[in-house]
């Protein structure tokens, strides 16, 4: 039987040579609950349901074994990825129980969404803010990728940004983690972050749509929150953000008004960067859209590390996967410019993903039988929360 979040306040559980007495309960969810540590308030502890426990039990210990490079700790000690730091265990009986993990107070952030809509719009912030708040989530991603893990479930509900535009990501053990000898992976499916093509269940198609999702996310940090698939006109596809990316072109590329073109109500996509509309046609035009050729975490820091003038070299305090944590003297945004991309695909995941694809399928419980979509999805959860605000976006 399942004790609830509060019979095990004021319990112990071992955490490697340690025990800690927990504390109240933050928060509960599908999977169990987040407990306060007694005399550390820099950790909490969360506890896995009993009937789940065995299925986290390997995937967090590759978590701890595999962590990824968290910079803005190191310079800041500031957590921007909030990742199992040790397992908690029954001190009787040595069970698995759940994790240790840094505290995240919740109280200042929101999600990358509201803060798009909230903090990003453009009458009330400058390009700068909104380029380097996109260049902290780029680094972010980056840094999950260049542990080979992917995020697979994209849901903006687990980035977080704080006033300033500091990025962190919550609930990590739904990633999709790379483990010594095999994959631990997640069935989460966040329509509005996932391509036309579907995600696929191998690590190499899962990390490769994650570079759809990121380029969704940064385009709606630079956008105020509209999608890049949402659109109006007599040929525009209505209905759920689901439906617009199967069935819409990419209308900021070559609008035609009237028939296929950006909602009235969204900035003016011609003012962002040339360098990043290179990009953002790379993931959603044509041949990102068909053939998945897609900017990488890599491509996109490195475009707007360019774009904002910030990089280790600025004499601004950051590194390759870190928040930008002051100003410093970095040249700035202006909406003029010139400049052309790579090809797209970025040195940081592209070897990787050619060479791990056959040793992902054996890693894999299941088949992949052909690739597509339909049978993707039918395997996955398919999560369907999303904005109500986004109806206002929505062509009519």
């Amino acid at each position: 039987m399942y004790m609830s979040e509060h019979d095990y306040e004021g319990k112990r559980v071992s955490v490697g040579s340690d025990e800690k007495t927990l504390g109240e309960a933050l928060g509960s969810g599908a999977e169990g609950a987040v407990h306060r540590v007694e005399n550390a308030s820099s950790e909490v502890v969360k506890l896995f349901k009993p009937e789940i426990r065995d299925d986290k039990a390997d995937k967090v210990r590759a978590m701890i074994a595999r962590p990824p490079t968290d910079p803005s700790y190191r310079h800041q000690n500031k957590r921007s990825i909030v990742w199992p730091t040790a397992v908690a265990e029954d001190p009787r009986t040595g069970e698995f129980l759940g994790y240790l993990m840094p505290h995240k107070n919740l109280d200042q952030q929101k999600n990358a969404q509201r803060y798009a809509r909230e903090n990003l719009k453009w009458d009330s912030s400058s390009p700068d803010e909104r380029y380097r708040t996109a260049l902290n989530l780029a680094r972010m991603f980056k840094a999950i990728h260049q542990q080979n893990h992917a995020l697979g479930d994209l849901n903006h509900q687990n980035i977080l940004i704080e006033e300033g535009g500091f990025v962190s990501l919550i609930d990590c053990d739904a990633f999709h983690i790379k483990g010594k000898e095999r994959v631990y992976p997640d069935d989460t499916v966040f329509p509005r972050y996932t391509p036309p093509e579907g995600r696929g269940k191998t690590l190499s198609r899962v990390r490769k749509s994650d570079r759809f999702g990121l380029g969704v996310h940064i385009f709606q940090l630079l956008m105020e929150g509209f999608h890049p698939y949402q659109a109006q006109g007599s040929e525009a596809e209505s209905g759920s953000l689901g439906d617009m990316i199967d069935g819409n072109e990419f209308p900021y590329g070559n609008p035609e008004p009237g028939k296929l073109e950006p909602h009235s109500m969204a900035p003016d996509y011609q003012k962002l960067s040339p360098e990043i509309r290179d990009l953002f046609s790379k993931c959603f035009g044509a041949g990102g859209k068909k053939q998945g050729w897609r900017p990488s975490a890599k491509d996109w820091t490195d475009r707007l590390e360019e774009v904002t003038g910030l990089s280790k070299t600025t004499g601004d305090e950051t590194d390759d996967v870190g928040n930008i944590f002051r100003s410093g003297n970095g040249g700035g945004v202006t909406d003029t410019g010139s400049g052309s991309g790579g090809n797209g695909r970025g040195d940081d995941e592209s070897d990787t993903d050619d060479n791990s694809e056959a040793v992902d399928d054996i890693f894999y419980s299941g088949n992949e039988s052909d690739g597509s979509s339909t049978d993707d999805e039918s395997t996955t959860t398919v999560s369907t929360e999303d904005d109500d605000v986004d109806d206002i976006f929505r062509s009519g």
